[in-house]
């Protein structure tokens, strides 16, 4: 199962993240292998310069799992005790840029949970994650037209195949089940080689079970010999009574 380990938090008006790392207790972390799991990861750098913006207060909360991969994708709902979202909009974690050898150690995922004053004391952590081995599904044509039905273990169907405005090859397709499955997708070149794709993008409500998702590749179509559709499913979890740390 994953772990939460780190939760830190800042205003949103503040460009760095504070150095400060806390337990989900809400206890100052100060071991020398915590702080130096941290600093190997990928923080996000999202702030604003917005004043009406600025009070408003995200956390950065740092998992972790032995069989994360490149591919894994992570979700994060803040909820209240009753089970209700804490602010509107949720945290995203999609597959990240490192290679396969060099997994960082943590996955952060930031979200904004209230405004300066108005902190919930403590907060529960919704987690929803992708990781372990692939369902091969569908192999489709970089010449493929109309509508094809995903195979395995989803209901869904293929849509498109084509190249983007900028010129990179597209697969695209329905995920009827994506709170439950991640599908993703790989290319095989004309050349041998094995592409995975260059991001994701998804398009429906957050909460929808259906989504119209798509992946685009580096190259052009014209270089892919077959795009190979794959799948496996998602685990979720929940982090209860999280105390938030104090604002630095």
């Amino acid at each position: 199962m994953a772990e939460l380990k780190y939760v830190q938090i800042k205003l949103m008006g503040q460009k760095d993240w504070p150095p400060q790392i806390y337990d989900t207790a809400s206890r100052l972390v100060q071991n020398a292998e915590a702080l130096g799991e941290v600093s190997k990861s990928q923080p996000d750098r999202i702030y604003t310069k917005d004043k009406k913006r600025a009070d408003e207060c995200r956390v950065q909360l740092w998992f972790s799992h032995p069989d994360f991969d490149s591919n894994s994708m992570l979700e994060v709902d803040l909820l209240d005790e009753g089970g209700k979202p804490v602010w509107e909009g949720h945290g995203h974690t999609g597959p990240g840029v490192w290679s396969s050898s060099k997994q960082p150690p943590l996955r952060s995922c930031t979200l904004v949970v209230g405004s300066k004053g108005q902190l919930p004391r403590s907060i529960d952590v919704a987690l929803t994650y992708s990781l372990g081995p692939w369902e091969l599904l569908n192999k489709i044509s970089p010449e493929f037209h109309g509508e094809e039905l995903l195979r395995g273990n989803v209901t869904g169907h293929v849509t498109a195949t084509g190249d983007d405005k900028e010129g990179r090859a597209f697969v695209s397709w329905n995920n009827e089940m994506a709170r439950t499955r991640q599908i993703d997708c790989f290319a095989l070149l004309k050349s041998g080689q094995k592409l995975g794709s260059l991001e994701k993008i998804g398009h429906g409500s957050k909460w929808a079970e259906a989504q119209l998702e798509s992946v685009n590749f580096q190259l052009p179509l014209s270089a892919v010999e077959s795009f190979q559709i794959r799948l496996r499913m998602l685990r979720r979890v929940v982090f209860k009574n999280i105390v938030l740390p104090p604002l630095p």
